[in-house]
């Protein structure tokens, strides 16, 4: 699935294998700065508000049933990170490249080598 990265400077995308592994790269991304809007007419119903300033356990309870985004993100930890991986990896601008003092592709290719450097440190322990 592919998503709008809601920002207000740039056109950015993103892909994801589901809509939880596509929130969770967007609060990496943008530590709530960041909306998701679907792009195509198949997925209206999965968009994520911008969460500058708050919201996000009481969104990751209604939309996926955790607990809070802690109790989400333990399980996307164990089970989906290499999927959260390669959803920053495809984050690009659309169209033209950015227009704003914003990298948000270069952040998003910072958080995959360091997330691809954790997930290697902690299946080696």
């Amino acid at each position: 699935m592919k998503w709008e990265i809601i920002n207000p400077s740039d056109y950015c995308t993103m892909e994801a294998e589901s809509f939880a592994v596509a929130c969770v790269a967007s609060l990496f991304l943008g530590e709530g700065k960041y909306g998701l809007d679907p792009i195509g007419d198949t997925n209206k119903e999965y968009k994520m508000p911008i969460m500058l300033f708050g919201g996000v356990d009481e969104f990751f309870s209604r939309e996926f049933g955790f607990k809070d985004f802690g109790d989400g993100m333990k399980e996307i930890k164990e089970t989906k990170m290499a999927e959260v991986i390669k959803a920053l990896d495809s984050v690009s601008y659309e169209g033209k490249e950015r227009s704003s003092m914003n990298n948000i592709v270069g952040y998003a290719k910072e958080l995959v080598k360091y997330l691809s450097k954790s997930k290697e440190e902690s299946n080696a322990s």
